[in-house]
């Protein structure tokens, strides 16, 4: 018995008729009464072959979107690493200050100090290389921290910068818009030098009656006592993989820590270069720099200890010789109006020497 076998899509319409299964060839198969022969536009074979050319399609075409992508994401992987610096792991590019991004993206030095490779690892160590600070405690000595860790210099960056750094610019240290600094307003300094700041204060209370140190004023030594936290906090964010060993010695009968290594070390010239090209400490506005409320400052609440030790300082030595001061806060305003007076009237940044303390 002839009769037609079809295909029904997923909206139930008609799609093949297929000729009756026999051994007939296909254009002796059953035909429309018209006399019109269907058998060449319903193939029984035509339609499946057809339809797994489709599939084969469908999977080159996906299986090449999928090969485009991965090559995408990769070359674009190995393009941002191959011009993006690779920081140290406490470092995060995206929240640098924008002009430092760009100090990393255009100086190959500093590129490169900033890198994990940063040059040969070399031996190191307090015997292998004893620096003058490790000698006796000297006028020597103390200038040569003075000399090459002692840095006072800042820079300035953007509103835009601060907010990188998740802070509210509002509620920072800047300078008005008109002092010839462009967008650029917010004081700033490499935290380095803070620790090493810190690290010459422990080093100097150490030796307190050679530096002078009055080491009864509670003001002084909640001083040191902030300097023992800042270098815990870094170190113990900073951490990294280095070892050390142990070594016989003579008169020991206990194994003797050898705390000689190698390391790979960051070079600090760029940075300093950086200073020294980019420094404001030199422009009396910003060295004799005071708070103004009426002009939008905020002004940061004390901490209850540190004010206690403040006034405990004024009972002993009186008002001028505190830090922050009323007495110091009026000096500093004199010398701020004299030096705005100055640009204003010459349209040239008032200097003063690298040197000249801040405080009057």
């Amino acid at each position: 018995m002839d009769y037609l076998k079809r295909f029904v899509d997923k909206r139930n319409r008609n799609l093949v008729p297929l000729a009756e299964y026999s051994d007939q060839e296909p254009e002796t198969a059953s035909t429309k009464e018209d006399g019109e022969d269907e058998t060449l536009l319903y193939s029984p074979t035509g339609f499946p072959q057809a339809r797994g050319k489709q599939w084969t399609r469908y999977i080159c075409t996906s299986a090449l979107i999928i090969c485009v992508m991965v090559c995408c994401f990769a070359g674009g992987f190995l393009l941002r690493g191959a011009t993006q610096p690779r920081l140290w792991n406490f470092d995060h590019y995206d929240i640098l200050p924008s002009n430092l991004q760009n100090l990393l993206l255009t100086n190959n030095d500093a590129r490169k100090s900033f890198q994990k490779d940063t040059k040969t690892p070399t031996t190191r160590g307090e015997e292998a290389n004893p620096p003058l600070w490790h000698q006796e405690v000297s006028p020597e000595s103390d200038n040569y921290w003075d000399s090459n860790f002692m840095i006072d210099d800042m820079f300035l960056i953007t509103a835009e910068d601060m907010r990188r750094l998740g802070k509210d610019p509002d509620k920072y240290v800047h300078i008005p818009d008109d002092w010839g600094y462009g967008d650029k307003r917010y004081l700033t300094r490499f935290d380095h030098t803070h620790q090493l700041h810190c690290l010459d204060a422990l080093r100097r209370v150490v030796f307190a009656d050679h530096n002078g140190i009055n080491t009864s004023s509670p003001a002084e030594m909640n001083h040191f006592e902030h300097c023992i936290w800042s270098i815990l906090d870094y170190l113990t964010c900073h951490v990294t993989y280095d070892v050390y060993n142990y070594v016989w010695m003579e008169d020991f009968a206990q194994p003797v820590p050898d705390h000689t290594s190698r390391r790979q070390c960051r070079n600090m010239k760029p940075l300093m270069d950086f200073y020294d090209e980019n420094s404001v400490h030199t422009d009396a506005r910003i060295r004799y720099l005071t708070a103004r409320p009426d002009k939008g400052d905020y002004i940061q609440p004390i901490a209850a200890d540190r004010r206690a030790n403040n006034l405990e300082d004024v009972k002993k030595l009186g008002d001028p010789a505190v830090y922050g001061s009323e007495a110091r806060a009026k000096a500093r305003v004199i010398k701020l109006d004299n030096a705005i007076a100055e640009y204003e009237a010459t349209g040239t940044i008032p200097r003063v020497q690298k040197d000249v303390s801040a405080w009057p």
